[in-house]
């Protein structure tokens, strides 16, 4: 009705999936109707309701569980605009005729489309809308999921182009709310990392695994690496989707003008890119949750009936003590229910200890309703060191929450610089950070025992060679590299922290995360020829054809000690960056610096030097 959906009279929101027929081990559709059933229940676990099949149509034993699961279904015809993918005949009129004829007694065939991202031409367009909403009223109709659809040839839209804003990626809010008829958004997210190929003898059927592990391995070797920073970077990635899947599908839920999403998609589809093949699905190809990705348990609490989202300031979710933060607290209500009188509980936690807690004012709210219920305000606690701390909200009475992620710093106490050099050109931005810090080359730089110097200085690197202790801080320009691509790879695709005494007490938990975006750009490619010296990496990540290292330090043939980054923004006016270099620091002055190179840990495993 108008531009929102309805389903047995109450508003209801389309929370899809993308599917495009993977199936490893047959290749093609199972006829089996258990095990498309289990499958259909962990969607609906993760909170989905609807599938989209790609330019495809599932078999009978397919609708028949989704008609036991509770999932609706959008069968599609094969085109691509108007060009058929096989060679048969064009006559989508035919094709949607025998869909009807074959499909139409599931109560899981909820709508109609006549293929992907195109438009079949005009006037076959309006006829076949015609021919649907004559035969088949109940059922939803568009012409092409991403394409031309109008109020001519579809009931809802999936902008994608044609006059329209992409819904591919988080939109800006209010770019659909002139749109008269409903929207979806079209393939929504596609989180584009590498598919795991630890999978590998898992792919024992029609399909080979398209990674080995025999390559993988061979890639860390030609980087320098071994098996535990590779793996520690896959479950990286892993985790790092999992963080733009909840983002992402908040924030479609934040927009009062959203009719759903049909989410890139459930399981991989491992489509070649740059030499490798992509794992972009929600799950792996086996419908198996993903090392260091989210269970279905987790991705429901964002994708359910019922979502609490949030908004927030600021918006960084990095803060100093003393500083006031407000979470504006809204609901996506879409459950069977009215709420009436309900409260949200919220607490703020670390580890050990409850930093704040409250409870907004009692509200109703209609069935489709999504707005604000309340604020929840607090002001970060003296700190005796950086904390992660994580922000809980419950409507009460029920198993409905979400959390969020906050990392809280102490205030900076002035650290002084006695003891310590500076290559001319960081002078400026480091003096003021450490009073009494000196210029290397002065009179007052001879009795330092660390310098910190830029990129390959000559200053620093004959300082370091007769002895000396020293920083090097390598470039870091740029915008931050933590997206994912859509479909495509780019070069962050997983990015892991050892834990090691470098970092101090900064508040990491081995893998790429809100904490680091602000700081992290384009890591320094390996591997580091063996001329250059030994090297023991603390930070590497993964990226679209290499790896990259971040953090690292370097022993000399005489055992001379200098510790690398690059692409890691330590002079940005930011407490974390701030406070990381103030860690790096300690460290470089402290006996570990001089220590053996040993094991380092990885996300609970050891990494050998």
């Amino acid at each position: 009705r108008g531009n929102r959906f309805y389903l047995n009279g109450a508003p209801f929101f389309l929370r899809g999936y993308g599917d495009d027929y993977i199936y490893p081990l047959t290749l093609i559709s199972p006829p089996d109707r258990e095990e498309h059933l289990r499958n259909l229940t962990i969607a609906r676990k993760a909170g989905f309701n609807y599938v989209r099949h790609h330019t495809h149509c599932e078999i009978p034993e397919f609708f028949e569980a989704a008609d036991e699961a509770g999932i609706l279904i959008q069968p599609e015809l094969p085109y691509y605009h108007d060009i058929t993918p096989e060679g048969f005949e064009f006559d989508p009129l035919r094709d949607i005729q025998e869909l009807y004829r074959h499909y139409r007694r599931y109560v899981s065939f909820a709508a109609y489309s006549t293929g992907n991202e195109g438009h079949l031409g005009s006037p076959l367009d309006r006829k076949i809308y015609q021919w649907a909403k004559q035969t088949d009223p109940d059922r939803l109709m568009q012409h092409q999921d991403g394409g031309c659809n109008t109020r001519e040839n579809s009931d809802f839209f999936t902008p994608n182009g044609y006059g329209m804003p992409s819904s591919i990626v988080p939109w800006t809010p209010g770019a659909f709310d002139a749109l008269e008829l409903p929207f979806v958004a079209h393939e929504y997210l596609n989180l584009g990392i590498k598919m795991d190929p630890r999978l590998a003898p898992r792919f024992t059927g029609a399909i080979p695994s398209p990674r080995s592990l025999e390559d993988y391995e061979a890639s860390l070797r030609a980087a320098g690496l071994d098996r535990t920073w590779g793996d520690a970077c896959l479950n990286a990635a892993h985790a790092l989707q999992g963080y733009y899947q909840k983002q992402g599908l908040e924030q479609a839920r934040l927009d009062p003008a959203c009719d759903g999403f049909s989410y890139w998609t459930i399981v991989d589809v491992m489509v070649p890119q740059e030499g490798t093949y992509t794992g972009q699905g929600f799950l792996n190809a086996f419908w198996e949750e993903k090392r260091g990705g989210l269970t279905p348990a987790q991705f429901r609490r964002f994708n359910g009936p019922t979502v609490i989202l949030s908004k927030t300031e600021p918006a960084d979710a990095v803060a100093v003590s003393g500083d006031s933060c407000r979470v504006a607290l809204w609901i996506s209500h879409f459950d069977t229910m009215p709420l009436r009188q309900a409260r949200i509980l919220w607490t703020l936690k670390t580890d050990t200890d409850t930093l704040a807690e409250g409870a907004l004012a009692p509200f109703d709210m209609e069935i489709g309703d999504v707005r604000e219920i309340g604020a929840c305000d607090f002001v970060v606690p003296e700190l005796g060191k950086p904390t992660h701390a994580i922000f809980e909200a419950v409507l009460e009475g029920t198993d409905i929450l979400n959390s969020w992620d906050y990392w809280f710093f102490p205030k900076r106490a002035e650290k002084r610089g006695e003891g310590m050099a500076a290559t001319e050109d960081l002078f400026d931005a480091l003096s003021t950070r450490y009073p009494g810090m000196a210029r290397l080359g002065t009179p007052e730089a001879e009795d330092a025992r660390l310098v910190v110097g830029s990129w390959d200085h000559p200053a620093l690197l004959d300082a370091n060679t007769k002895g000396r202790r020293g920083i090097m801080l390598g470039p870091a320009g740029g915008e931050p590299n933590v997206r994912l691509g859509w479909w495509s790879l780019g070069d962050q695709i997983g990015t892991a922290f050892a834990r090691h005494p470098v970092f101090g007490d900064f508040p990491h938990d081995g893998k790429l995360s809100p904490l680091w975006f602000r700081l992290i750009k384009r890591g320094l490619p390996l591997p580091i020829a063996p001329e250059f010296g030994e090297f023991q990496h603390f930070a590497v990540g993964e990226g679209q054809k290499q790896y990259f290292s971040y953090i690292c330090q370097k022993e000399g043939p005489d055992g001379q000690r200098l510790l690398i980054t690059q692409g890691v923004d330590l002079l940005a006016d930011t407490p974390e960056g701030a406070f990381l270099l103030d860690a790096m620091i300690d460290y470089a002055q402290s006996d570990a610096f001089l220590a053996k190179p040993s094991e380092v840990q990885i996300a609970g495993e050891l990494s050998q030097p």
